[in-house]
């Protein structure tokens, strides 16, 4: 998800919003170093797997939120 300017302006008035995007953001770090890696242990590649479903359910409700930001500003 890119930071358009709808995002730029709901992290600056939505609290809720703001850390979900940026838990979102540390989220997409952790993944991609982890994806990086040549070779995952089976622990690691359960923590991936825990990682990018966070991930998702964060973007989800991103998702959700911006719906509505956006339906009440019509």
């Amino acid at each position: 998800m890119e930071k358009s300017p709808v995002v730029l302006e709901l992290i600056s008035k939505d609290e809720e919003f703001s850390k979900l995007w940026k838990e979102h953001e540390e989220l997409n770090l952790k993944v991609d170093e982890m994806s990086s890696k040549v070779y995952l242990s089976p622990e690691e590649e359960a923590e991936l797997k825990k990682l990018k479903l966070s991930k998702l359910k964060g973007k989800e409700e991103l998702v959700k939120m911006l719906d509505a930001y956006k339906n009440r500003k019509e």
